[in-house]
Formats: structure tokens, C-alpha cells, sequence
């Protein structure tokens, strides 16, 4: 395999060989391309002393076209720091994208990480990624989907067998890779043991998507509504559920830690309900056995006190008495 990366925009592309003397051939026709998209060759090219790269036919080549060829000392990797960290990058971003997936598998996954890789924002680069740097367009990652996402490829009437009305209309595959336009697949198809490209493919829901799944976003009618984990309207990934545990946790230990330091602090004032939430007040009777002889109403709203313990009632307003 061979990887070409841009030094300034990090643009990158990985090739696959035969035999090492096929790596000529892979760099002439890059350099093509390149010209034909963007009006302009490479300035320069910076490898090993590899022997798949110096050889007659690419020196002479590069002479043709004013390209300046640069190598680095012998077991001085260091030296094409660039390159050797885009290897170790991708691979670390197939390797766990091979886990219980045919290991025959590792070309397309190599070619699915690179061109994931040229649609993500670089360090480098300030608020863009190389693919826009290069094209200057910004590219669409409304189809990206995670490696060995499970699908169903549409199968072709021309394609169906005569007589199978009730036979299945779709093929399950497993997404591999893109093609160079955004509505066409890379899919492997277990059944046939191919990999093919397909236009007509409808993809499981996934959690890592936005595609398959619409997330509206929070209104204030709904904002406090519950979303429960198995409501595809908002769906919620076992790290979410984590999360929400772990910040439960905590919020109850802070609760516990706050009361167990203020032992003796008050209470909080409860709120009070409006008066249309209050109950009616109770009703205040005495129970007098059948053979007491009747008293007027006023008498059983009075306390149970003796009239002694009662306060004496206020004299009633009179002229005043005149002096002597």
C-alpha cells in the first residue's frame, strides 16, 4: 500500500499494489490527475530510498514535469514525519473497524478511513477540511455511515428469476466504502461473496447517524417531555445512559454531604398552594346524648371551657358619669 498526503492541506490517498514495481506507474498517474483537476502538478515529493521509488523511470519523469524529488536518510523515518504519522492514524482507525468483520476486508476498510480522514477538520487547516481546500467546495457528510453498517441492496426486476413473485426484493450487505459520487455504495453482499458499488440501498437506524433517524429539536411545549431510551424520536446511546446514572450519583451525594454538615438548619418554607387548591375548612360539632334539653346553637360553637376560665365580656358602652 502506498499513502500520498499533501505536506500543506493534508489531502491524502492510499493506493494498493500488486508488486513494488507497479509504485512508478501509481505516482505518474496521481500526478495526471491532479493536474487535470487543479491546473497544476506537485512541486516536490518526499520518500524513502525505497527501491520502488528510485528507479530511472520516475527520476526521468519527474525531470519532465519540474518536479523536485526529495529522500530522507536510510533508517531515518523521522525525517517523512508526515506521511509515517497519516500511516499510523488510518491504521488505528481500521483496526477497531475490522473487529468481527472478514479480515479480507482490509483494503476496503483502508480506503473507507482515508476518505472519511479528508472530510474532517485537521489541526493544520483553520475551520476547513483538506477536501475543501482542495476542491474549494465544502463536501457533504450527510451519507457518512460507520464501517460494516448493515443494509438491503434493491435487486434489479431484469435480475429476479421468472416465477418469484414471493421471493425476497432486497439482498443484505454491509456498507464498505463510497464511490466518487454521494449516491452510490460500496457493499459487500455475504451471500454472493462480492463487493460491489449499489445506488438503491436503505440502511438500518443507527444511534451514530442523523440520516436515517429525525431528532427534533427540544420546544417549549416539549422540553420537560421524557424521551425514553427505546423512543426512536430521540434515540439515546448507552454512553448517554451512563452519563445521566453517573450525574445522578452525584447529585445525591452532594444532597447527602449539604444536610450532613448543617444538621441543625431549618427547613425550607414550603410553598403555599393558591386558594383555589385549598380544602374547605372542617366543621366544628359537639355530640350531645338524646335526653339533653335543647340550648341555643350558639352554645355548642363555644369552647368546652367553665365560664370561669372564660374572659368576662366588655361592659357595654354608656354615658359617662359625671363627676361630684
Amino acid at each position: 500500500m502506498i499513502s500520498l498526503i499533501d505536506d500543506f492541506i493534508r489531502y491524502a490517498e492510499v493506493n494498493f499494489l500488486f508488486k513494488k514495481s507497479d509504485a512508478s506507474y501509481v505516482l505518474q498517474t496521481f500526478c495526471e490527475k491532479i493536474n487535470t483537476q487543479t491546473k497544476r502538478y506537485p512541486r516536490s515529493f518526499h520518500s524513502d530510498q525505497g527501491g520502488k521509488y528510485i528507479n530511472a523511470e520516475l527520476t526521468d519523469y519527474f525531470e519532465s514535469q519540474g518536479i523536485q524529488y526529495l529522500v530522507t536518510a536510510t533508517y531515518s523515518a523521522k525525517f517523512n514525519g508526515v506521511a509515517e504519522r497519516y500511516n499510523q492514524s488510518l491504521t488505528n482507525l481500521v483496526r477497531p473497524s475490522l473487529d468481527n468483520v472478514p479480515t479480507s476486508l482490509w483494503v476496503e476498510a483502508f480506503n473507507w478511513a482515508c476518505y472519511v480522514k479528508n472530510r474532517l477538520p485537521h489541526s493544520a487547516l483553520i475551520d476547513k477540511t483538506p477536501s475543501e481546500v482542495l476542491f474549494q467546495k465544502k463536501p457533504t457528510i450527510s451519507h457518512l455511515r460507520p464501517f460494516y453498517t448493515k443494509c438491503y441492496v434493491h435487486i434489479p426486476e431484469e435480475k429476479r428469476a421468472e416465477g418469484s413473485k414471493l421471493d425476497a426484493r432486497a439482498l443484505e450487505g454491509h456498507l464498505v466504502g463510497y464511490t466518487e459520487t454521494t449516491r452510490m455504495f460500496r457493499v459487500y453482499i455475504p451471500s454472493q461473496y462480492k463487493v460491489d458499488a449499489y445506488r438503491q440501498v436503505k440502511f438500518e437506524p443507527s444511534y451514530y447517524t442523523s440520516v436515517d433517524i429525525h431528532t427534533p429539536r427540544p420546544t417549549p411545549n416539549n422540553a420537560d417531555q421524557q424521551i425514553l431510551p427505546h423512543d426512536y424520536s430521540r434515540p439515546t446511546s448507552p454512553s448517554d445512559q451512563l452519563q445521566s446514572e453517573v450525574t445522578q450519583q452525584q447529585q445525591q451525594q452532594t444532597t447527602t454531604q449539604s444536610s450532613s454538615q448543617f444538621p441543625g438548619s431549618y427547613p425550607e418554607t414550603p410553598v403555599k398552594p393558591s386558594s383555589s387548591a385549598l380544602p374547605p375548612p372542617p366543621l366544628r360539632c359537639t355530640l350531645v346524648p338524646p335526653d339533653t334539653p335543647p340550648r341555643d346553637f350558639l352554645d355548642y360553637t363555644q369552647d368546652s371551657d367553665s365560664e370561669s376560665e372564660r374572659d368576662p365580656p366588655d361592659p357595654l358602652p354608656g354615658p359617662s358619669t359625671p363627676p361630684h
